[in-house]
Parts: structure tokens; C-alpha cells; sequence
């Protein structure tokens, strides 16, 4: 009977671990899951901080609409009653520009992706009202806010992308003047 207790207790004691090719594919199929969500998550944090700067312009849309309200669009800062471009900053927000009513939030360094570049809030008036309109110009779709992509829905024209006295249109729009419009 003691033979039969130990022989028991041998063969409980044989507990196996896991084999070599059932850890390498628990680690592939890890290493598959992150390779598809990192770059989305990367994806979702830019597009989120795309967004706290839109929230920081809302500011200046209501300094737009109370400008409007006093006897049209503003051409810039100064009539919409804000301060200069560069001292409107935050966080992510280099600063905040009223061009003909329309605002442009330019972004800093802090997000390689968007350093430099810029979203517009389209302001076109409704018969007495104003519809806002969110575009970027230079800034990839992928990185835009759902309500900053469709760029149908927004005027026949926007403004140009002025660097000094130079202007350009991006998406194969038409230079005129100041402003771009579509082709």
C-alpha cells in the first residue's frame, strides 16, 4: 500500500509547465495586438489634443459673434477685441489668429504632428446668424476631431496660407488673392 501512496504522489508530482511554442505564440499574438494599437492609440492622443485647442478658441468665437453682432466679421484681433495673435497661447495652442472673421489656431512644438500647423474656424454668415465651420489646411485627416474632417461642408473658399508675403492653397485649390478657392 505504501508503493501505491508514493507512485500516487510521483505522479502528482509531475505537474508540466508550458512548452517553448506555446509561449512564442502567446508573445506573437501580444506582439500582433500592439503592433495594431499603438499607432491608433498615437492617433487618438494627437487628435485629443487637437481638440483642447479647438476648445481654447471658443474664446475668440465669442468674441467673433459679439463683433458681428456690433456690425460685421472682424478683420483681425484688435477689432474683435483680443489681444495680438502670439499672446493668445496655451499648452498645445501657439496662438490664435481672427483673419476676415475666420480663426485660425496654429498649434506649438508640444506635438511633433502638429507643430506649426493650423485649424480654421470658418465663420459664414446665415442671414443674421453665423455657421462655424472647422478645416485645416495643412494638418492630416487622421489627426483632425471627427467634426474638423469634412471639409464639404465648409465655404467656397478659405484663407491662404500666408508665410510673409508669400501665399499658397493646399487639397489643389485656387490662390486668389488672400483667399483659396475650390478648383
Amino acid at each position: 500500500m505504501r508503493g501505491v501512496i508514493q507512485g500516487r504522489w510521483r505522479h502528482e508530482a509531475r505537474i508540466r509547465g508550458f512548452t517553448l511554442i506555446e509561449i512564442m505564440i502567446v508573445v506573437a499574438v501580444i506582439g500582433i495586438l500592439a503592433a495594431i494599437a499603438l499607432p491608433s492609440y498615437q492617433d487618438y492622443t494627437v487628435r485629443s489634443k487637437a481638440s483642447e485647442g479647438l476648445g481654447f478658441a471658443s474664446a475668440a468665437k465669442v468674441a467673433v459673434v459679439s463683433a458681428y453682432s456690433s456690425g460685421g466679421l472682424p478683420a483681425n484681433n484688435a477689432a474683435a477685441g483680443l489681444s495680438e495673435a502670439g499672446d493668445v497661447q496655451s499648452q498645445y495652442v501657439d496662438s490664435i489668429q481672427i483673419e476676415g472673421g475666420n480663426i485660425r489656431v496654429t498649434f506649438n512644438d508640444t506635438i511633433p504632428q502638429l507643430y506649426g500647423r493650423s485649424v480654421m474656424l470658418a465663420a459664414k454668415d446665415r442671414g443674421g446668424a453665423i455657421d462655424w465651420c472647422c478645416y485645416s489646411p495643412d494638418i492630416e485627416g487622421r489627426y483632425m476631431p471627427a467634426t474638423c474632417r469634412d471639409d464639404a461642408r465648409c465655404a467656397e473658399t478659405r484663407p491662404a496660407i500666408c508665410t510673409g508675403m508669400r501665399c499658397r492653397c493646399t487639397d489643389g485649390w485656387i490662390l486668389d488673392g488672400k483667399n483659396c478657392k475650390k478648383p
